[in-house]
């Protein structure tokens, strides 16, 4: 046995790059546990290394260790700020750590550094979507799209920002061109039967959205979308069989309920109507939309009384929401609580004049 202690002294030690390449052939194997603890021990060994504590962090950040990881990055990018990916794994660690303003700080430098990166662009753009940005996302995306004009992701993605910056024309072309790229996307496909919707074309809307469920049939956004559309067209029965298909597959029980109720009222069926926003308010009670669309179908049916206080749980529960404002304003009035009625309105022209015209559209009925 003297022997074999002798033979193991006089091994060599691993070098930093054995060490490197051993943890990197650890990770590529899945065995993620074991590669983070040899990336601990390369920190510890080469405490100067950006490239250790890159990988480090991005280890980290796969197995969901979030603030180690973002720490380890962070000093991968104190030793070397031009790391190639130590910023912008940080920005996906910050992103899946639910660190969205940090996540985008992270992104937007990574861009600042490498301006014609694709990848860095992208994903940028995509955080400014998820943070309700959508016109500088489709800034971003727009460059994106420019850098890599194959890329039928970055086409569906800017689409989609177009689409929430009230550029539906430009999103609709968009889209048009992601399917060009890749007919069998579902996504591209849903969003461009979302746009059609907004711009009243019903029958291009339809054909989209049934391109996106024959794709994939379990798409409950994609059957909302058609009870949405069968309901611009005043066909309530289909609306609502779209719905509570639409929930069947998953849709929140409480948004369905919503639209059931809403194609209900559009439709004439006051008491029915009723029967499905009390149920969808029960299901969401914070959702002031479903309590101002109460109040307005209540009204309708001749319970000022309770209109008058669904309007004022709307308020109370987004104060900031200007069309039940307005109801309730209107209600006053009507009903010969003058002063009230001119105080309200007084509000809702403050608050309307603070805002562009897209934002105090939903001022009447559903």
């Amino acid at each position: 046995m003297l022997w074999l202690l002798i033979l193991l002294l006089a091994q060599p030690p691993e070098s930093y790059q054995e060490r490197l390449e051993r943890a990197r052939a650890l990770s590529a194997a899945g065995d993620l546990s074991g590669a983070a603890a040899a990336y601990r021990v390369l920190t510890e060994l080469a405490p100067h290394s950006a490239d250790a504590w890159s990988d480090l962090g991005a280890v980290l950040s796969r197995l969901g260790r979030y603030a180690e990881a973002g720490q380890a990055l962070e000093r991968a990018l104190e030793l070397d700020p031009e790391h190639p990916l130590a910023g912008f794994n940080l920005a996906i660690t910050r992103m899946e750590a639910g660190e969205l303003a940090g996540a985008i700080a992270a992104a937007r430098a990574e861009v600042e550094r490498r301006p014609q990166d694709f990848q860095r662009r992208h994903l940028l753009g995509n955080l400014l979507l998820r943070a309700g940005d959508p016109q500088e996302a489709a800034d971003q995306l727009g460059a994106a799209v420019e850098l890599e004009p194959e890329s039928a992701g970055a086409h569906m993605d800017l689409g989609l920002a177009q689409l929430r910056a009230g550029a539906v024309d430009a999103a609709v072309a968009s889209l048009q061109q992601a399917l060009k790229l890749d007919p069998d996307n579902v996504d591209a496909h849903y969003n461009l039967g979302a746009a059609l919707l907004k711009e009243a074309r019903y029958g291009e809307a339809e054909r989209a959205l049934q391109a996106a469920i024959e794709r994939d049939p379990t798409l409950a956004e994609g059957r909302y979308a058609l009870g949405n559309l069968a309901s611009a067209r005043g066909d309530s029965e289909a609306a609502e069989e779209h719905y509570r298909t639409a929930q069947a597959l998953g849709l929140d029980p409480g948004v369905a309920w919503f639209a059931i109720g809403l194609a209900r009222y559009k439709a004439g069926a006051i008491p029915t109507a009723l029967e499905a926003l009390r149920r969808a308010a029960e299901l969401r009670p914070q959702d002031a939309g479903i309590a101002h669309r109460l109040g307005l179908a209540l009204e309708r049916a001749g319970d000022s009384d309770a209109a008058r206080a669904q309007y004022t749980r709307a308020l109370q529960l987004e104060p900031d929401r200007g069309a039940a404002r307005y109801s309730l304003a209107l209600l006053l009035l009507r009903s010969g609580h003058l002063e009230q009625g001119r105080a309200e309105l007084e509000r809702f022209r403050a608050w309307q004049a603070q805002r562009p015209l897209s934002h105090v559209a939903d001022t009447t009925t559903p």
